[in-house]
């Protein structure tokens, strides 16, 4: 009987444990594990939300960053949040909040109440919109567009004159597209885009 007593009473402090345990994961299922950062910032123990807002203020430097765009004899510069760059946040955070499904809940806990660091650093992905370009494109051909002249005789107060045609000059609004996509994947500083030769009829 006392044997039977004495597992009978480690059934129930076991039992006990167990579920101590699970309520203290079920409490801390929306905090991420400790030693998990994205972009370089610490959000273990940070919720959703916290750990998006931290990581938020320490990419938005980077999306500030501008690149020169060299069209023809015109410069312009442009931010890369301005040419529609954005970082994937909310991807990154949940990464690391699905690092709690590899673990057992004995072994989230375990994380949890120790010292023991996960040691895992995610990183922070981009996204290019293509049409924040095409807009900005779209903007810059009027502006750097310049008409061809046709050869003309023309009577000029009684002489006449003979002029010469010369070609013009226009964006080529798909090259120019590829270009700066490119440009921005590849974080340079600067990039020169050619203007295409209208020719005079």
């Amino acid at each position: 009987l006392a044997v039977f007593g004495a597992i009978g009473v480690a059934a129930i402090l076991g039992g006990g444990v167990a579920y101590a345990v699970y309520r203290y994961d079920v409490s801390n299922a929306d905090r991420i594990l400790p030693g998990i950062s994205i972009a370089g910032i610490d959000v273990g123990g940070m919720t959703e939300a916290e750990a998006a807002y931290q990581v938020e203020v320490a990419v938005a430097p980077s999306l500030e960053r501008t690149i020169t765009i060299r069209i023809g004899d015109e410069e312009i510069v442009r931010s890369l949040r301005d040419l529609g760059v954005g970082a994937r946040i909310d991807q990154a955070v949940a990464r690391a909040l699905n690092v709690s499904g590899s673990l057992s809940r004995l072994e989230r806990t375990y994380v949890r109440l120790t010292d023991e660091r996960m040691d895992r650093s995610i990183d922070v992905g981009y996204r290019y919109d293509r049409s924040s370009v095409r807009a900005f494109l779209r903007s810059q051909a009027t502006t750097v567009y310049r008409p061809p002249h046709n050869a003309s005789v023309e009577l000029d107060h009684g002489k006449i004159v003979f002029r010469r045609s010369r070609p013009g000059s226009a964006l080529d609004e798909r090259a120019a597209l590829a270009t700066i996509m490119s440009a921005l994947r590849s974080s340079a500083p600067l990039v020169s885009i050619p203007l295409e030769r209208v020719p005079p009829e």
